[in-house]
């Protein structure tokens, strides 16, 4: 009864092994076919798909074509991070072979204008970031003798 025991439980090991060098090996000779920027909150955006765009380009030339080991998904993941605006991002491969790229921007509670005639913004995490070229919030402003 012991060896039943033992020898289903090195079958199952086994199977499991073959699946996953199987799967590896299929997903290993895919190229990324494209790719696709999910903004949310697109409508008052302080960030954009081209800063987005351009952050990729930055790293690499052409993602489209490029075998998917290849690709520098977690530098491109930390390069958006980067940007002043962008609180989380997460980027990742589909088994098709689509570049999927998950921004969640950074939400402003109020904007400080300091006396020295910077401004920037503050959001609820008490963080601070630049003013946006692309879309201006409606919030608060903190302004006078603000050091």
């Amino acid at each position: 009864m012991k060896w039943i025991k033992i020898i289903s439980q090195l079958l199952f090991v086994g199977s499991v092994i073959f699946l996953l060098a199987f799967t590896n090996s299929l997903y290993s000779n895919r190229t990324c076919i494209d790719f696709h920027i999910n903004l949310a909150n697109e409508n008052n955006s302080l960030i954009t798909r081209g800063e987005i765009m351009l952050v990729i380009e930055s790293i690499q030339d052409s993602i489209i074509g490029t075998n998917i080991n290849e690709v520098p998904i977690y530098e491109i993941e930390r390069k958006i991070e980067s940007l002043s605006g962008v609180q989380n991002a997460e980027v990742y491969i589909n088994l098709e072979g689509m570049l999927l790229i998950d921004v969640i921007q950074k939400k402003a509670i109020v904007r400080i204008s300091t006396k020295y005639g910077k401004e920037f913004y503050m959001d609820s995490l008490g963080s601070f970031f630049g003013l946006s070229h692309n879309y201006t919030e409606h919030i608060l402003i903190a302004n006078g003798n603000i050091q």
